[in-house]
């Protein structure tokens, strides 16, 4: 109800429609005084389920704001990885020139996340879903050699948490701590020892937290702060063990592409080594 307060509050003119079925009711107002509260039956023809929204954002206290379509598309274009496989997103525009123009938008999943982030991937994206009493939790991940530490795309209820949060946090460690252990086990005598660190190197992730109880940090809900225990951890990191040990062909070159992360940080180090000894002796 604050959000819905504070939107009114910002628009000129803002009307909430809402099809149930057989009948749709309509909340109009202009400049914060409702205009219109009406419940209307619909034939047979015009029934739906679901929820439209308009508004004019207010000039007196936003001033000329101005929400073009690419604002709109990228938008759903994040939607669309989170949304239910038989959803459809549909954009149509009634600006000129592109007047009655119709995009329509399928659900991609959130390995379309990842892949949107890199073009240059080292595997295609795992995806694992952890699903308890009071949330869903879904990862998608991958490596791109290019990128320095590990870059998010995260989502919470259906909100864009751009400033990240706990539910990025445990997702890095679960995938991070599957690495190191798994390349331990696999090769318990190499010399390229994988560190914690190099786990976080060039990695990709994707996460979508769906809470019963979400927890935002600000009225933006840009940021998650929900709690999550050893036995959550503990469930995802099985979630990864399971998905990754029966694709060994992932799991395989993903260790190959860690491998060579260490030895790259061992080499800079030796590098830094020397440069320190000289700068001791000189000095």
């Amino acid at each position: 109800m604050v959000g819905m307060t504070l939107v009114a509050a910002l628009t000129d003119y803002m009307s909430v429609t809402t099809f149930r079925g057989t009948h749709m009711k309509r909340i109009s107002l202009l400049d914060g005084i409702k205009t219109e509260d009406t419940v209307m039956p619909l034939k047979k023809e015009d029934q739906a389920t679901g929820t439209m929204t308009e508004f004019i954002p207010s000039k007196k206290y936003l001033g000329d704001f101005h929400i073009d379509n690419d604002m709109v598309m990228d938008f759903l274009r994040n939607m669309s990885y989170i949304v239910e496989p038989d959803v459809e997103l549909t954009l149509t525009l009634e600006d000129a020139p592109k007047k009655h123009k119709t995009t329509i938008m399928k659900a991609q999943g959130l390995s379309a996340a990842v892949k949107y982030m890199s073009s240059d991937l080292e595997f295609p994206p795992v995806e694992v879903k952890v699903v308890t009493e009071d949330y869903d939790l879904s990862i998608a991940f991958s490596y791109d050699k290019r990128v320095n530490n590990t870059e998010f795309t995260s989502y919470c209820n259906y909100v864009i948490t751009d400033f990240g949060g706990t539910h990025e946090t445990v997702a890095q460690q679960a995938i991070c701590q599957y690495f190191t252990r798994e390349a331990k086990r696999l090769e318990p005598n190499s010399k390229q020892e994988i560190s914690f660190d190099d786990c976080k190197n060039g990695l990709l992730v994707a996460v979508n937290l769906e809470h019963i109880k979400p927890e935002f940090e600000s009225q933006n809900k840009e940021r998650v702060s929900n709690k999550f225990t050893g036995d959550d951890k503990k469930l995802i990191g099985d979630a990864i063990y399971n998905v990754m040990n029966n694709n060994s062909t992932v799991l395989k070159k993903a260790i190959s592409y860690l491998r060579n992360v260490s030895k790259a940080r061992q080499e800079a180090n030796k590098i830094k080594g020397v440069k320190l000894v000289k700068q001791t002796t000189f000095l």
